[in-house]
């Protein structure tokens, strides 16, 4: 059963910090269920697909192919987020996380290459991915950025979820780690200083 139940986990767990990032929202389609229950289509729903067909004729899919539309339902869903977000947990808890596709992966032999026609849905979803940080920043303009674009990071042949454009050599998740230690220290002194 699909619960709705983020909010409410939230506010009893009441973290420290909330670290997200919009990798789905910039990756995957949407399936419309009826006008009250959107889903996003990940990799075991995509598997499943004609069971929500069988539940209703009347299911529907918005993919990025339609971003006019995608982009409209994602901004007023987003503006929804963040007016109830920042009830729970104030700006400076929370961590966005600027993600990217790498259009290069490691050889076994170490040699750097492209991944061969996947280059033009890498580039729509970091353009996604930047528009939809972006318009993030702009509602919550104090929170906590750990942006890792200026250093060049690539998939390994062996990865083990498969070799994807989505999946990043193991130094992009240390220097991530070393980010959040950043924002997690200065926050933690600057709250005992007061």
């Amino acid at each position: 059963m699909l619960r709705k139940t983020f909010f409410t986990q939230l506010k009893l767990t009441n973290p420290d910090f909330l670290i997200l990032d919009f990798y789905i929202d910039g990756s995957k389609d949407i399936l419309y269920l009826d006008a009250n229950h959107i889903i996003t289509i990940n990799y075991m729903l995509r598997k499943n697909m004609n069971f929500f067909y069988e539940v209703d004729k009347n299911s529907d899919v918005l993919s990025h192919q339609n971003i006019h539309s995608y982009l409209q339902l994602w901004q007023e869903a987003l503006d929804k987020f963040v007016e109830k977000i920042v009830q729970i947990i104030p700006q400076e808890r929370i961590i966005l996380q600027r993600v990217r596709k790498t259009e290069e992966y490691k050889t076994k032999d170490g040699k750097i290459e492209k991944f061969k026609g996947k280059i033009k849905h890498v580039k729509r979803s970091n353009y996604l991915f930047e528009y939809m940080e972006e318009y993030f920043i702009k509602l919550l303009p104090n929170i906590n950025i750990i942006n890792l674009e200026k250093k060049e990071y690539y998939s390994l042949y062996n990865h083990p979820e498969n070799n994807t454009p989505d999946h990043l050599n193991s130094s992009y998740y240390k220097d991530f780690m070393n980010h959040l230690d950043d924002i997690t220290i200065k926050y933690l002194l600057n709250k005992n200083i007061q």
